[in-house]
């Protein structure tokens, strides 16, 4: 049986909400409520008080029985029916006690002048208040040492204009600042099927009837359109395609070597090193001296999050000339297929990055702060040391960069980091695949390369896992450690590596993969954790993403499964895993990650007893 009537129109509902929301939504009864509210004089500042503390709106209403007469019920607040609605939306902050509760009614009363704005929702908006966790670094925690100002680093030797501002004077001067369109309609056409529509649906929109007629735009299929975005006043490098012709070990059927060419695709990585710099874009976000970060002001426990903050910057500083600025270059590859040409042929894309830009903005595509260089075909080649000749010279003798904030330094291009995955570690690494692309060779073992060169068969040079490649594109670089320029790679070193592929499989043939998978249908359901209801043996497919599912329960799955020792490896590492994923490290946290390690040393021997 309904409980409440509205007032107004006199229709039943079960319950107050679903009157105050009708009363919200039917403009008839709305406008006779506000005129009963008016008739009253209500007083917004003195309002009841629950607990010490002032009602919300929503409490409020919820305290008027919409059955008893409108002159009957003592109104203390203008209730705001316009904000209850049928979804659970903010409604407002609560009004605060009033400050002078002898006001009469009727009195016109300004809210205190030091109430402060509150940031408290309603009571049935589910609010969740952001604490920092015990450990976590704040900005206030964070006490910067510059370089030494003997080094001068990063000095400006002179002052320039940017690209872009002759770009825009240009445009400015000749009366259409939106060249080579008509206006800004016509630009905002072009930029959105550019950016949010494939060529193929760019080409079906183009010919429609009503964009050509009464749109009438200046091109009229993609073909012209990407003329016309190639007129743009932009000054990115200009792409070359090399003929590179490549003879095998097969006799064609002229009785010759056979011969192919491949195309290598490239831009000179100078001109985007200078676009990167010159980027008014990142006025604020390039670092160009290193500096060292601690959580405290004696300096006992740094921070390492952005590179300039690293240990190599500062060191590397040191070993340039005076007034030298660094370009941290970053480069990286895909073994991933990228597109197809004619025949058999494909192409893998090499990207270039700063580590002087900061790494939030090197994580936002949108911030295009990382840039294509090239194309190399899929055929190990020999060639590409050649196109790494211009950043050569510049290691040694620096060039002159006009950078975002308008002034001229004297830039020395050095590799600093090399991101790819494991393979392609070891292909630049020139080691075999599953040989580690990090390890050295004893002094005592480098005359097995000596007689490797020399023609000679060399056992040794096959046991060690070296490939005979040509001289690498790095062997010239100035300061140029490939071997530690290379990013660790989490995903195959750990996630699938050192967790999936060992310490599972190490576990599941320890306490046997029914017991492992029984252990895994057994936890409970919990929000934020998967539920593997089927257990993980009959998974196929795995991804990092699964692996990280997995690391969150793994080791209270194994807890009674296995021996303490086997519980204490695992833990180990986990704990490892965890703390290299960590956004910013400190001393402290690397020193708990070698601590893991050490662990991990300490109990695997019951993992090689068990001969698992």
């Amino acid at each position: 049986m309904p409980s409440k009537t509205c007032p107004h129109c006199r229709k039943p509902f079960p319950n107050a909400d679903c009157l105050n929301r009708h009363i919200s939504h039917s403009e008839k009864c709305l406008t006779e409520h506000k005129e009963d509210i008016a008739r009253r004089g209500i007083d917004a500042w003195s309002m009841p008080v629950k607990n010490g503390e002032s009602l919300s709106q929503e409490e409020y209403v919820d305290t008027v029985d919409p059955l008893q007469p409108m002159n009957d019920i003592d109104l203390d607040l203008e209730i705001n029916v316009e904000e209850l609605s049928l979804d659970n939306e903010d409604i407002g902050d609560p009004l605060p006690i009033a400050t002078d509760t002898s006001a009469a009614p009727n009195q016109a009363l300004s809210p205190p002048q030091d109430a402060a704005p509150s940031n408290h929702h309603s009571s049935r908006q589910t609010t969740v208040e952001e604490v920092p966790d015990e450990g976590d670094l704040l900005e206030n925690d964070r006490y910067i040492h510059p370089c030494p100002k003997e080094l001068q680093a990063g000095v400006p030797i002179g002052h320039g204009v940017p690209d872009f501002e002759k770009i825009r004077e240009r445009l400015n001067n000749e009366g259409n600042e939106w060249r080579p369109f008509a206006d800004e309609d016509k630009w905002e056409l072009a930029e959105w099927l550019l950016c949010n529509v494939s060529q193929m649906q760019a080409e079906a929109f183009l010919k429609l009837p009503i964009t050509q007629q009464c749109i009438k735009p200046s091109y009229g299929n993609l073909k012209t359109f990407m003329k016309k975005i190639d007129q743009l006043p932009t000054q990115t490098p200009e792409w070359k395609c090399d003929i590179i012709t490549v003879t095998g070990d097969k006799i064609d059927c002229n009785g010759k070597l056979a011969v192919e060419e491949l195309e290598l695709w490239h831009c000179n990585p100078i001109e985007c090193v200078k676009e990167l710099f010159g980027n008014p874009a990142f006025h604020d976000l390039l670092a160009y001296a290193p500096e060292k970060a601690y959580t405290d002001e004696n300096g006992t426990n740094q921070i390492y999050d952005e590179m300039w903050t690293g240990d190599w910057w500062w060191e590397t500083q040191k070993k340039l000339p005076f007034g030298a600025t660094i370009a941290a270059l970053i480069l990286s590859s895909n073994k991933t297929q990228l597109t197809q040409f004619h025949g058999d042929k494909s192409a893998w894309p090499i990207y270039l990055t700063l580590g002087n830009i900061d790494k939030v903005t090197r994580r936002r595509p949108t911030a295009h702060a990382t840039v294509l260089i090239g194309y190399l075909p899929v055929a190990k080649l020999e060639c590409f040391k050649d196109d790494t000749h211009s950043v050569t010279g510049y290691c040694h003798e620096g060039v002159d960069i006009l950078c975002a904030d308008t002034f001229i330094r004297r830039v020395y291009l050095l590799l600093a980091a090399y991101m790819a995955d494991f393979p392609e570690q070891c292909l630049v690494a020139c080691c075999k695949e599953s040989y580690c692309p990090k390890c050295c060779v004893e002094p005592s073992q480098r005359v097995i390369l000596e007689h490797k060169k020399s023609g000679h068969h060399v056992p040794a040079f096959t046991k060690e896992g070296l490939r005979l490649v040509w001289k690498s594109f790095w062997i010239e670089l100035l300061h140029c450690d490939i071997f530690t320029c290379f990013t660790p790679d989490i995903l195959h070193q750990l996630h699938k590596g050192v967790f999936k592929d060992h310490l599972v499989d190490w576990c599941m043939e320890i306490a046997s993969k029914t017991e492992i998978d029984e252990q895994f249908k057994r936890m409970p359901n919990f929000p934020g954790l998967r539920h593997f209801k089927k257990g993980i043996s009959f998974v196929s497919q795995w991804t990092g993403r699964e692996h990280k599912e997995m690391q969150c329960v793994f080791i209270s799955i194994l807890q009674d499964a296995v021996q303490p020792a086997v519980l204490r490896t695992a833990v180990a590492v986990v704990d490892f895993i965890y703390y290299s994923r960590l956004y910013v490290h400190t001393s402290e946290m690397l020193a708990s990650l070698e601590s893991a390690l050490k662990t991990f040393h300490d109990n695997k021997q019951i993992i090689i007893n068990t001969g698992v």
